[in-house]
């Protein structure tokens, strides 16, 4: 809801926004893109969650 609402907003500055729908990975993974994506970790009490963005 929140990336949708930001996408909106985004876009009456003519910004380009594609969002895909949310992949999850368990265990190691390799990506392959065309695009560069950043990695953000987030730490929890059930475990450690990387969330890529492009």
């Amino acid at each position: 809801m929140v990336a949708g609402k930001a996408a909106t907003e985004l876009i009456k500055s003519t910004a380009v926004i594609d969002i895909s729908p949310p992949v999850v990975n368990e265990g190691l993974s390799t990506f392959r893109m065309e695009q560069t994506f950043v990695t953000l970790p987030l730490h929890s009490s059930i475990g450690n969650l990387y969330i890529h963005v492009s």
